[in-house]
C-alpha cells in the first residue's frame, strides 16, 4: 500500500508515515496505521496552533482544512486529501497517479501539493485541465511531508537520498524532534534560519547516532521549499556520496581523534552574520563549514584552508584529500615526507617557515623554495626537494585541482606536525591559517 516513488515530497512523507507507525519499512504499514496518521494530521492542521498556520501559509496554500467556515467543507477536504486511499472511495476514470502509477483519486493543485499551479490555472496543464492526478496513498504521504522536514526561514527543509533507508532515518529524526516539541506546548515550531546549515545539521545529527558505514555510498540532496502565496520557491542542495563518506568516517574512527578534530572545525565555524563570531546559539545561527560542504569539490581549498588546516590534524586533512578530492595516496605520503624534511630544515632556518607558508605570489614563492634547496644541498650534500618531487607535488595530475597553494598548505601542515613532534613551537602566536578570502 505504502511505497517509495523517487519523488522527494512523496518519499519523505512515506518515511514520516512509516516512522509514525513505528515501523522501518513502508510495506509493514497497515490500513489501521494510515487511519491513525490521517486522524493525527487532521487534528494538526485544523486545531489552533503553530502547525495549522504554518502549513496553510507555507506548505498547503490556503488549504481547505481552514479556508472555509463551513465545518462540512473542511471535513470533505480532510477526507479527500487524507482518506482517499480507503477501499470504495471513487477514483478518476482512466487517470493514473503521476507519482506511483496507481488509480488517481483526484486532481491536485497548490492546496494539496506544494508548488503546483492554483485551482483555476490551466496553463501548462495536460489537455487543458488544471492540476495533476494523485492517488489516495500519495496524497496522504504528501500531507505528512511536514512531519519529516525541518522548518527554516519560512519554509521546510527536506532530505532525500538514493538510499530509501537514509531518507527514512532522516525523516524519522525530524519527526521525533517535532513530536517532542509538541509535548512542550509552545507557540512555535522547531527549526531556525539558514536552510543550508539546517540541512547539513540534519545529516550530522543523525550520523552522530548512526553506525559506521550506514550512509556510504549514498548521496543526499536537501530541498528548501516554500509554497507561500507571495513567493513560492524551491532550492536544491546536493551533498555528494564522497562528502557523505568523509562525514561518516569523520564521526566513526577507532580512537576518536578525527571526530575531536572535526568537532573543533565545526565549533570554529559557527557565527552570527550580524554579530560575527563569539557566543552564538547553534540552534539558530549559521555554520560556514556546513554550508561550504554543499559547494564541494569547487570550494575544496576553502574547506581545507579555513576549516580543516587550522585544526592542525593531519589525519582529518588526509581523510578529506582521499575521500573528497580523490587525491592519490602516494601523493599524500610525499606531501607528508616533504613536510618532515622542511621541518628539519627550519630548525636552522626559522624564517623559512613563515615565508614558505604565507607567500602567495608564485614566482616569489618558487624562488624561495629554490634558494632553500640550494642552501640545503650546499650545507648537507643532500636534496631538500628533487625535481620529480616538485613536479609531482606542486603541479596537479589530471583529475585533481591544480592549485600550487593547496599543495603548499598541505606541506605546511605536515611541517607543523613534524615540528610539534620534535618539541618545537612557533616563535610567535600569530595564526598561520587566517580567514582571508580564497578564490
Amino acid at each position: 500500500m505504502l511505497q517509495y516513488t523517487g519523488h522527494v515530497f512523496v518519499d519523505v512523507g512515506v518515511a514520516a508515515l512509516t516512522a509514525f507507525a513505528r515501523h522501518t519499512d513502508p510495506a509493514q504499514v497497515t490500513a489501521g496505521d494510515l487511519e491513525r496518521a490521517a486522524d493525527f494530521l487532521e487534528r494538526l492542521y485544523t486545531a489552533p496552533g503553530p502547525m495549522r498556520n504554518f502549513a496553510r501559509g507555507s506548505v498547503f496554500h490556503n488549504a481547505g482544512y481552514t479556508s472555509s467556515p463551513d465545518p462540512a467543507r473542511q471535513q470533505a477536504h480532510a477526507d479527500r486529501v487524507l482518506r482517499s486511499w480507503r477501499p470504495g472511495v471513487p477514483i478518476l476514470q482512466d487517470c493514473r497517479c503521476v507519482f506511483c502509477g496507481q488509480a488517481a483519486a483526484y486532481r491536485a493543485t497548490r492546496q494539496e501539493v506544494p508548488l503546483l499551479n492554483g485551482l483555476d490555472t490551466y496553463n501548462f496543464g495536460p489537455a487543458g485541465r488544471a492540476g495533476i492526478p494523485v492517488c489516495g496513498v500519495c496524497s496522504l504521504a504528501i500531507q505528512a511531508l511536514p512531519l519529516g522536514c525541518v522548518k527554516s526561514a519560512g519554509g521546510l527543509v527536506a532530505a532525500h537520498s538514493n538510499d530509501p533507508q537514509v531518507t527514512f532515518r532522516l525523516a524519522k529524526a525530524a519527526l521525533e524532534r517535532l513530536l517532542k516539541h509538541f509535548s512542550l506546548e509552545t507557540n512555535d515550531l522547531p527549526g531556525g534560519p539558514f536552510p543550508q546549515t539546517r540541512f547539513v545539521e540534519m545529516v550530522i545529527g543523525w550520523l552522530v547516532e548512526a553506525e559506521r558505514g550506514c550512509m556510504s555510498p549514498a548521496s543526499l540532496t536537501g530541498y528548501f521549499f516554500s509554497n507561500s502565496g507571495a513567493s513560492p520557491s524551491i532550492t536544491i542542495y546536493p551533498l555528494s556520496s564522497e562528502v557523505v563518506a568523509f562525514l561518516d568516517e569523520a564521526h566513526h574512527n577507532a580512537d576518536g581523534s578525527l571526530t575531536d578534530a572535526w568537532n573543533i572545525a565545526i565549533a570554529r565555524a559557527w557565527f552570527d552574520p550580524k554579530k560575527g563570531k563569539g557566543e552564538v546559539d547553534t540552534n539558530s545561527e549559521k555554520n560556514a563549514l556546513y554550508e561550504t560542504l554543499l559547494d564541494l569539490p569547487a570550494k575544496a581549498r576553502l574547506v581545507l584552508r579555513q576549516h580543516l588546516l587550522p585544526t592542525r590534524h593531519w589525519g582529518l586533512v588526509s581523510l578529506f584529500l582521499t575521500k573528497v578530492m580523490a587525491m592519490d595516496p602516494e601523493r599524500i605520503v610525499l606531501l607528508r615526507s616533504l613536510g618532515e624534511r622542511f621541518a628539519a630544515y627550519v630548525r636552522e632556518k626559522k624564517a623559512f617557515f613563515y615565508k614558505f607558508s604565507r607567500t602567495d605570489e608564485f614566482s616569489r614563492w618558487r624562488r624561495l623554495v629554490l634558494r632553500a634547496a640550494d642552501d640545503h644541498m650546499r650545507a648537507t650534500g643532500t636534496s631538500l626537494i628533487t625535481f620529480d618531487e616538485f613536479a609531482a607535488v606542486f603541479t596537479a595530475p589530471a583529475g585533481e585541482i591544480n592549485d600550487w597553494r593547496l599543495a603548499r598548505d598541505l606541506v605546511t601542515l605536515a611541517l607543523i606536525d613534524a615540528r610539534a613532534a620534535s618539541g618545537a613551537t612557533p616563535d610567535d602566536d600569530e595564526p598561520l591559517f587566517d580567514e582571508e578570502e580564497i578564490e
